[in-house]
């Protein structure tokens, strides 16, 4: 957890979170980076900005050192909170002044076969009717049987959202969605290992098709051929880079979640703010990932009610304060931060 102060006791929280299997640092050398990187910070004088505005931002942005994304994710938007601050008006805010007032939130199920009942408990205590669902980890019918079985135990009408992980090859992407069209699937993610085989895929299957990982890899988006997609922000590191790729969806009408990689409270505290400023309104966003913590840094889980989150409860979470044992606190003297 990076927490920054300015000079006039404004202050920013974050959390840098790598995710094994993506982030190309572990968890020590990133909270080192983090320190020397803060330091290089600390004391500029950095000009205040009224709202976020893509060129301003990226002006103010350019003297930061090269960093890992994740941290420079942190530090953007701890100083993004203290613009807020500076401005009297939430982070969402900042980030829109359209923003939603109401997120709703997906929950996650991870393996089909554990405690379902249990899971089932925790998903109608929060009121949740949208499900994120990982797929293409055992035998392909096993996983149909499995789907039938979850439908038949969840009561009311639920959406599911299937994530393969680009598991697949193009046949068997194909063979496994032509399976579930009978479910009330919204989108599948990644289904298949090649992106570039998107085109093929949709002619023979009608799930449409989120991205999510090979939103990464630089290759062009055919946005034609997906239905929207799921963004993983400290990913990218940057406002600038996230922003940009937010406008490229909405110019072409798709929708775009927000999820998190199983934050603590404060992480999916900042992702709400997110997905408020720049996500789809009417779309429930990958928040739940709280039900997988035993404990937590802050109780985010309690602003979850009826399958939302409303905005201005996110403006009464009791930030932790600064602790040696898991916090990292810098506080920027002389007018910068």
């Amino acid at each position: 957890i990076l927490q920054l102060f300015d000079s006039e006791g404004n202050w920013g929280i974050a959390e840098i979170a790598p995710l094994p299997g993506l982030s190309a640092h572990p968890l020590p050398d990133l909270l080192a980076i983090a320190e020397e990187s803060v330091s290089a910070i600390c004391g500029r004088k950095i000009p205040e900005l009224e709202f976020f505005a893509s060129d301003e931002w990226e002006a103010l942005t350019a003297p930061f050192p090269r960093m890992p994304a994740e941290v420079q994710w942190g530090i953007e938007t701890a100083v993004g909170q203290i613009m807020a601050q500076r401005r009297g008006v939430p982070f969402r805010q900042w980030l829109s002044p359209t923003a939603s007032e109401k997120i709703a939130v997906n929950a996650v199920v991870v393996d089909l076969e554990k405690n379902l009942s249990d899971f089932i408990k925790q998903w109608q205590k929060y009121g949740f009717r949208c499900l994120k669902i990982k797929v293409g980890r055992r035998p392909m019918e096993e996983e149909w049987q499995l789907l039938a079985r979850l439908q038949e135990l969840l009561p009311g009408q639920w959406v599911f959202r299937l994530d393969a992980n680009k598991r697949w090859a193009l046949s068997t992407a194909i063979q496994f969605c032509q399976g579930v069209e009978h479910f009330p699937v919204e989108y599948i993610e990644e289904p298949l290992q090649d992106v570039g085989q998107l085109k093929q895929f949709v002619q023979y299957s009608h799930i449409p098709i989120a991205l999510d990982e090979s939103l990464l890899s630089g290759e062009k988006i055919d946005w034609e051929d997906v239905a929207g997609i799921v963004v993983k922000p400290e990913l990218f590191g940057s406002l600038i880079k996230l922003w940009k790729l937010v406008e490229q969806a909405r110019r072409h009408q798709k929708t775009i979640v927000f999820s998190s990689i199983f934050h603590s409270g404060v992480g999916l505290t900042i992702l709400a703010h997110l997905a408020a400023a720049w996500g789809s309104p009417t779309k429930a966003h990958g928040l739940g990932t709280f039900e997988y913590f035993t404990e937590d840094v802050l109780p985010f889980a309690s602003l979850v009610k009826n399958g939302h989150i409303l905005a201005r409860d996110l403006d009464k979470v009791p930030f932790p304060q600064t602790s040696p044992h898991w916090q990292l606190h810098f506080h920027c003297p002389g007018g910068g931060y």
